[in-house]
């Protein structure tokens, strides 16, 4: 009964095109049903076309299949390319984005060393408050020990900050050159001042 069903239905669908109907595509899916619609068939499926009328045109057989490593690394490319020409208007300009950036990071950088050598300056001076307190025989002050467990405490972290912002500007540097380098070989020229990468990125993005 749902086979006549769907002969009907098929007749239906193939014996009243419409005038302006284009190409009908038949597949059958992974169960053994035919499937017959105006959109193409989803993955790797062999399908045939046929015209309004339902009559075969041509058989067409799915590509070979594509490494999945590959489809990624050339979207990958895509991306990249695609942020080249969104972030800069030359490679001069990729120059200027990475000093400014270095520039930055240096004056964080500097502040704070500074930070840290004051840090030094009062934990030192705690400390010598502590051995006072010792050397006279008296037992150090709960508001002075912790006053020094916070110094402390506050100067590792400066520490820790300071070295991720020396790892930043190792990291950052060595991100521009690759930029860099990716540019001129999307240009396919050697490295220049100002040569436009395209129109459409005379107003570059700003990196993050």
């Amino acid at each position: 009964m749902r086979a006549r069903a769907r002969c009907g239905i098929l007749l239906c669908l193939l014996g009243c095109p419409s005038a302006d109907a284009g190409e009908l595509y038949r597949w059958a899916d992974d169960q053994g049903r035919v499937h017959i619609s105006d959109r193409l068939p989803p993955g790797q499926t062999t399908y045939s076309t046929l015209n309004p009328r339902g009559v075969r045109i041509h058989d067409v057989q799915p590509s070979a299949a594509e490494d999945p490593a590959d489809a990624l690394a050339r979207e990958q490319i895509r991306r990249d390319t695609a942020r080249l020409r969104q972030s800069y208007a030359s490679e001069a300009d990729i120059e200027t984005q990475r000093d400014q950036r270095l520039a930055d990071l240096r004056v964080n950088l500097d502040f704070l060393q500074q930070q840290r050598a004051v840090l030094i300056e009062h934990l030192g001076g705690l400390k010598t408050r502590r051995a006072a307190v010792t050397e006279a025989g008296k037992p150090v002050p709960p508001v002075l020990a912790s006053q020094i467990r916070q110094v402390t405490d506050e100067l590792t972290a400066h520490d820790r900050a300071i070295a991720e912002r020396s790892q930043d500007l190792i990291a950052t540097r060595a991100a521009y050159d690759a930029d860099i380098a990716a540019y001129r070989k999307l240009i396919g020229s050697p490295p220049t001042n100002g040569a436009p990468l395209s129109p459409e990125s005379a107003s570059p993005r700003p990196r993050p």
